[in-house]
């Protein structure tokens, strides 16, 4: 009965950790986005200089739409907070990372929390609204109610990034954080230590 118990927590380990480095995996469509974004400065940047240039040089260049560069800008935000919120939870709600004292990790997830990933998330989201607005106002056509709203929503979510951020500050001084965080990646290492001399003793 325990070397059945022992198998089955071995293959839930390895499930998890299939799983986690999916999870993990996941920021680097990014890559992709990024990559069109750069094309997308690279052919802003010919557009500024055939502007500079006499008339009729240039003119296979394709003129680039400012509005087109606004919505890729909105996929890229709405990108990186959709896999913020994913890699963010992961490590808040269910476990921290077997991995994450690699050196390529985000720069954020050693800060993350639950308080800083609504936070995050609030300013996310603000500043897709605000990306939204100057859409709008780029339209021939502009809708004075649809920008109303956008402000209205914009001006809500940096209110609650306010208070997000007062109350985590209220609740998790930053002593008392770092004292946190270190006991936690303590525990944490202490945990992977124990995890690896498991699996080479079963091995």
């Amino acid at each position: 009965m325990k070397k059945y118990l022992e198998q089955l927590s071995y293959a839930i380990n390895f499930l998890i950790k299939i799983t986690e480095k999916f999870i993990y995996g996941l920021r680097n469509i990014l890559i992709i986005m990024y990559l069109a974004m750069g094309i997308h400065f690279l052919m802003f940047s010919l557009n500024f200089i055939k502007e500079l240039l006499p008339e009729g040089w240039m003119s296979w260049l394709p003129r680039v739409e400012i509005v087109n560069m606004i919505e890729d800008v909105d996929f890229l935000m709405i990108g990186n907070l959709i896999v913020m919120i994913i890699i963010g939870g992961w490590q808040i709600f269910i476990r921290k990372f077997s991995f994450s004292q690699s050196s390529d990790k985000p720069q954020w997830l050693d800060h993350i929390n639950s308080g800083i990933l609504k936070v995050k998330t609030c300013m996310s989201l603000a500043g897709v609204t605000c990306v939204l607005l100057l859409k709008e106002l780029l339209e021939k056509n502009i809708n004075s109610e649809r920008i109303s709203i956008t402000i209205v929503i914009t001006i809500v979510f940096l209110i609650a990034s306010f208070v997000f951020a007062k109350v985590d500050t209220i609740l998790h001084p930053p002593v008392a954080r770092t004292d946190h965080n270190n006991q936690s990646n303590k525990n944490h290492s202490e945990t992977i230590k124990q995890q690896t001399e498991h699996e080479e003793k079963n091995q």
